[in-house]
């Protein structure tokens, strides 16, 4: 912004400013043997709770592809961790932090309504992005829409938005309505915790 003004000396200072802490971050707060960020105590030892702030590290530019790559696999992306059927949990699943049961208005693992609008850069050149809206959920990448559905379904795509599989995540079996940009519909039904692979004419009448 800075630079879109003219004033290169305060735009040069914040792009050192950044290169800094990007550096700190790196440097102070990644643990390599739990591909996790975590913050510092008093004694600057770690606190070692895996929670979602990973999510928002892996979405400022923080890392390279390849560190991205690493702790998208280990942490975002494990179904262990936060790749659950609704993320994104506050705490992973696996940490022993996470609380079990869930009180209401609880920090310690529910997912949050901060995480409602959801947004990851997944390459240089891609961000994906979840948007709840009036009861339902649209995913888009690089800000396009590609599909809408407002079924309780986790649907998964490739890194080009194309739809591969679906997982149920009602607690019974539903009759699925995902909406492409286009304006073409997929129906299925989808038993709880089933994982149907979504083929280019996947459509049923059931």
């Amino acid at each position: 912004m800075a630079r879109a003004l003219g004033k290169n000396s305060e735009a040069d200072r914040w792009l050192e400013d950044a290169a800094a802490i990007q550096t700190a971050i790196l440097n102070k707060l990644y643990a390599p043997d739990d591909a996790a960020f975590y913050d510092l105590d008093a004694q600057n030892h770690f606190v070692r709770v895996r929670s979602d702030v990973i999510s928002r590290v892996l979405g400022e530019y923080v890392v390279d592809q390849k560190l991205f790559d690493a702790i998208y696999e280990r942490e975002i992306h494990n179904p262990k961790a936060f790749g659950v059927p609704y993320p994104l949990p506050s705490i992973a699943l696996d940490d022993p932090a996470f609380v079990h049961p869930i009180p209401r208005n609880s920090w310690g693992g529910a997912s949050q309504a901060l995480s409602f609008s959801y947004r990851l850069q997944i390459t240089p050149t891609r961000t994906a992005a979840i948007k709840y809206v009036s009861g339902r959920a649209e995913l888009c990448l690089n800000d396009k829409p590609l599909y809408q559905t407002s079924s309780v379904v986790r649907l998964v795509t490739d890194l080009d938005g194309k739809l591969e599989s679906a997982t149920g995540i009602a607690p019974e079996t539903i009759a699925v309505l995902v909406r492409q940009a286009s304006g073409q519909e997929r129906k299925f039904s989808i038993r709880p915790n089933e994982s149907k692979y979504l083929s280019a004419s996947t459509s049923e009448s059931g």
